[in-house]
């Protein structure tokens, strides 16, 4: 709120602004503007505070402007701004705060690209949030509360995360991801999984069928079954072992296919075409 403020501030008072320019100039630095919040854009806190981060040594040296520490001593009164405006512990704070939203607005970054599968990686990107949002014993104390109010967030958005749902399906049939354990599920759950796995497969196979005129004995039902249990043996194992590729080079669980996974697989006769399909 505070920095959105200042941001506003700046532009409708021309003199403050042209002040903080002299001292980026002063620097050495290409003036910059503030950034304000904009609704349209999931970035926009992360660019903010990048910004804020960016120009801290100019926030400091114009913060002791006696007409600007006038108007910061009035928003602090006024409850608009915190008590250590652009002091030390102030950046301090931004600075934590910055590695969980430059998470995030990578995540968001991802999950735009065109090339990226986004169902199926819903949970893995989750994940990377969540670890930022860690408490720290050597944290400030607003920094803990921010994050706690970041997860108390996060668990209200994905309150039906654990149950199993369409995405989940995508997980495990994802080979980069298919061992579920590593998300915190239950072994429960993941049978869970597998028998609607097992469930929509059958139906698939059981409609083909039946559009040739024939219908799913009980014979092939329970070759169906077994391919299925296969299948995700299969997948477990694939994703252990991607996983040490991906310690390796953690860049590459971004640019794996897949879907091409998957066709090479069946090119080799070790998937059905229906998982495929």
């Amino acid at each position: 709120r505070f920095m959105h403020l200042f941001g506003v501030f700046l532009r409708s008072h021309a003199h403050f602004a042209e002040a903080l320019d002299l001292i980026q100039r002063q620097q050495q630095r290409a003036p910059k503007q503030m950034l304000l919040d904009s609704l349209a854009r999931w970035t926009s806190e992360y660019r903010k505070l990048k910004r804020f981060l960016e120009l801290q040594t100019v926030f400091i040296q114009f913060a002791k402007r006696d007409d600007v520490r006038s108007v910061v001593t009035e928003w602090v009164a006024d409850k608009k701004a915190p008590k250590d405006a652009f002091k030390p512990t102030f950046f301090s704070r931004l600075e934590a705060m910055m590695c969980v939203m430059g998470v995030v607005h990578s995540v968001v970054k991802r999950a735009q690209s065109s090339s990226t599968p986004v169902l199926s990686m819903i949970p893995f990107y989750l994940q990377r949030i969540e670890k930022t949002l860690i408490l720290e014993e050597d944290e400030p104390v607003a920094v803990q509360d921010w994050k706690t109010s970041f997860r108390a967030l996060l668990e209200k958005q994905f309150a039906d995360f654990k149950t199993v749902s369409i995405m989940w399906l995508a997980v495990a049939l994802d080979p980069r991801f298919a061992d579920l354990s590593v998300f915190g599920v239950s072994a429960s759950f993941s049978d869970e999984v597998w028998e609607r796995i097992q469930d929509e497969h059958l139906n698939f196979k059981a409609l083909r069928l039946e559009m040739n005129g024939l219908e799913l004995s009980k014979e092939r039902e329970d070759v169906s079954k077994a391919l299925v249990s296969q299948t995700r043996q299969s997948l477990v194992f694939a994703s252990r072992k991607l996983a040490v590729e991906f310690k390796g080079d953690p860049e590459k669980i971004y640019s794996f296919d897949p879907l091409s996974w998957w066709q090479e697989m069946s090119e080799k006769g070790k998937a059905d075409d229906n998982f495929l399909e």
